[in-house]
């Protein structure tokens, strides 16, 4: 009963911590949030969304009211909504500056800096009476602590730009932030990706222990999401550092429970193998059918769950080997090809893919696409072949052994040791008696 119990309570926990991973990701809010495929970069204005009054910036007797993602609240007669509106203060009429389209473009001041802040630029507005020119309007806001301030404006015939600063104009952590660091150092986790998965793709079954241990190891991806605060910029580099450390701590503390618990350690290897198997789903077919952020997240929780509870249902059973030989070949796969197409944007990350699909800036795969994902499942089959090959003498009960058995495995191993250093020292004793007798 007590036996029951502890595995019970081992499967709930697995799949509390799936579940919260899922739910967490799931419940991210993009009315206000602009992506930039091209180099991660990733920012929330929502904060700077105004229910009850709009901004004001006045340009010599002119009012320029606006607001970020929502029409402004002073509506203009005979004009449609407006993201913002010029108004003359004595006549107090006005004319549309920026149509309230959602299809308006948020680009990094510095593409190869994002931290420098964003330029927005919107859909052109009505025609400015004295030009005869189409209002265009941009606001170029720096990256800094101000909450939000306009600091200056140029004004050029029917061309407008705003110069604000606000601390929402800096790129927020996510996690795809890390994707972009690993990216963007390709030369220095080249080499330990290809040994990695080289490991998984030929003997992930055959040292089993490691395996476990590693992939118990990988739970500190699960655990980022929930320490790095995703809906706010951080500045200091100290607090990233230290999170992704707590992470790595706490996963290290899941492989020793893995290690311990055989059963929890079959769900976790089977739930990781299912995130990695959701990430090659969705690479596969979601990519090309153009589904985006939520997509991959309910992807990626089904096939976690349902990798563990597999798992976890016949880690004892003949059937396990097989499994850990797929699962493992998969996973050293799909980690080989990562590391070859690091610096390449063909092959971004899948969170990062979805979010550009969310946001509409994602146009479709790179013509190298395809062959890409040809070589790795052709790599993932050639790795179940080899790995077949190798263990087609190894039985399943050293994988899937309770304590009691792996302590007797042990003790047999050693038994079998002493035996033979005891007859390899008998044969030389009575070598060297035949020696002298002849």
């Amino acid at each position: 009963m007590l036996t029951v119990t502890k595995r019970r309570f081992q499967l709930l926990t697995a799949l509390l911590i799936t579940g919260l991973f899922g739910i967490l990701r799931a419940g991210q809010n993009t009315s206000c949030q602009f992506y930039v495929e091209g180099n991660g970069a990733y920012y929330n204005l929502e904060k700077l969304i105004r229910n009850s009054s709009d901004y004001v910036h006045y340009i010599e007797q002119n009012e320029i009211r606006f607001n970020f993602c929502r029409p402004t609240q002073q509506e203009c007669r005979l004009v449609p909504p407006s993201y913002a509106i010029v108004e003359n203060s004595e006549t107090r009429l006005c004319e549309q500056l920026a149509p309230a389209d959602p299809d308006f473009n948020v680009t990094p001041k510095n593409s190869s800096d994002p931290s420098q802040g964003i330029l927005i630029s919107y859909k052109e507005g009505r025609k400015n009476p004295f030009t005869g020119q189409p209002f265009v309007l941009q606001i170029d806001i720096s990256c800094s602590n101000d909450f939000f301030i306009v600091k200056n404006h140029t004004n050029f015939s029917s061309n407008m730009t705003l110069y604000a600063a606000s601390q929402h104009a800096c790129p927020v952590v996510t996690t795809s932030s890390m994707f972009f660091f690993i990216h963007s150092n390709a030369r220095f986790f080249f080499l330990p990706l290809v040994i990695l998965g080289t490991y998984f793709l030929f003997f992930g079954f055959r040292f089993y222990r490691i395996t476990r241990f590693m992939l118990g190891l990988l739970l500190w991806w699960y655990i980022i999401p929930w320490i790095i605060l995703t809906y706010h910029p951080i500045k200091s580099e100290f607090w990233i550092v230290g999170m992704n450390v707590i992470a790595i701590l706490l996963g290290v503390w899941f492989a020793l429970l893995c290690k311990k618990y055989k059963a929890l350690g079959a769900f976790i290897v089977g739930s990781i193998g299912g995130y990695f198997w959701s990430l090659m789903i969705y690479d596969s077919i979601l990519v090309f059918l153009k589904l985006g952020f939520y997509h991959l997240v309910y992807t990626e929780t089904v096939m976690i769950v349902t990798g563990g509870i597999l798992f976890h249902g016949f880690y004892k059973s003949e059937k396990f080997k097989l499994a850990i030989e797929v699962l493992t070949s998969l996973i050293g796969s799909y980690i080989i090809v990562r590391g070859f197409t690091l610096g390449w944007n063909g092959f971004l990350s899948e969170m990062v893919t979805a979010e550009a699909i969310s946001k509409g800036v994602f146009e479709k795969p790179d013509p190298w696409y395809p062959l890409v994902l040809g070589v790795l499942w052709a790599l993932g089959v050639l790795g179940c072949i080899v790995q077949y090959r190798i263990n087609k003498t190894r039985g399943v009960k050293a994988v899937g052994a309770t304590d009691q058995e792996e302590a007797t495995i042990r003790k047999q191993s050693q038994v079998r040791k002493a035996i033979m250093m005891h007859a390899r020292e008998n044969d030389q004793e009575l070598l060297s008696q035949l020696r002298k007798f002849y």
